[in-house]
């Protein structure tokens, strides 16, 4: 009895189901990349007894791969497993709001659209969720923040560890007052490219002639004006779709730019130098339309 038994064990232990594959895999419809774009105070707490560290997850980005989730300490997961259900806005207000008061919350936090839907990440023991908003945007709570996630539509050629970072163009985008400047703050690849110009553009300053540097510093300016104007004119916008097309208008502009900054080269023979003066045409019909001259300019001759 006893050894047919363990046969029957043995037999049924070896027709069990496997575990299928893929079985963490984030669920169809979801993006792997996303980047803090907002963060809001919860309605129960004051923005003025945040501790610091919540300033640290502006513009942080978060990556959800196959078994854990990559990004700053609150949303973080090592072991992480998926699931996408209809869920409850208690989640995102840790059941703090009646009911009947959270369109009205939603709509005093300039929050639109907002779907009881979500992802789920089952982290141990603790389930964090992901809600969705229509416009492609995910809020999650963290803490005492409300956080608004934007995606990454193309996530080919992105290192992960790179990209959890908080994005730091050449400027300090807590002083981010302009729409372009608020995009870039929120884009991986502008801001990238925007650190690039800023470093070549002090390389410049230290490598030219006072007045060859004044030509690049004017037109510098101008260039700046022109497509902050050109490409991301007006209030930055809550559809994603809107915000995308101007973020790809300014890629489109920085990457000629940062092109053209490394091409400007001092060349010098012996007490001579033939550094670049630039010269630039911005033209507001068509709003996008600027011409940019780089011509040499010989110093130290007799």
């Amino acid at each position: 009895m006893r050894l047919k038994a363990l046969h029957f064990l043995v037999l049924f232990l070896s027709i069990a189901p496997a575990a299928p594959a893929g079985a963490n895999a984030l669920p169809g419809g979801y993006y792997k990349l996303w980047r803090v774009v907002r963060v809001i105070t919860a309605p129960w707490a004051s923005a003025a007894t945040l501790p610091a560290a919540t300033q640290a997850l502006s513009r942080a980005g978060v990556a959800f791969l196959d078994d854990a989730v990559k990004g700053p300490g609150p949303l973080a997961c090592a072991h992480a497993t998926y699931s996408d259900r209809d869920t409850s806005f208690d989640d995102l207000f840790a059941g703090r709001i009646a009911e009947d008061k959270i369109q009205e919350v939603f709509k005093t936090l300039g929050l639109e659209d907002v779907s009881p839907y979500g992802l789920r990440v089952i982290c141990g023991g603790e389930v964090t969720t992901y809600l969705r908003i229509h416009s492609a945007d995910l809020l999650v709570r963290a803490g005492d923040v409300i956080l608004r996630l934007a995606p990454r539509e193309n996530e080919s050629g992105v290192d992960v560890a790179e990209w959890v970072q908080p994005i730091t163009p050449g400027f300090d985008c807590d002083k981010a007052s302009t729409t372009a400047e608020q995009l870039i703050c929120m884009d991986f690849d502008v801001a990238r490219l925007d650190r690039t110009i800023a470093r070549l553009y002090a390389a410049l300053r230290h490598d030219v002639s006072e007045a060859s540097f004044a030509t690049i510093q004017t037109t510098q300016r101008i260039w700046l004006g022109h497509t902050a104007r050109s490409c991301a004119g007006g209030p930055l916008p809550a559809d994603w779709r809107e915000r995308r097309d101007m973020t790809l208008c300014l890629r489109t502009a920085y990457e000629d730019w940062a092109a053209l900054y490394k091409r400007l080269k001092v060349t010098r023979i012996g007490s001579l130098a033939i550094e670049p003066r630039m010269h630039i045409i911005a033209a507001e019909r068509p709003r996008d339309k600027s011409d940019w001259i780089v011509y040499p300019w010989m110093i130290g001759s007799p």
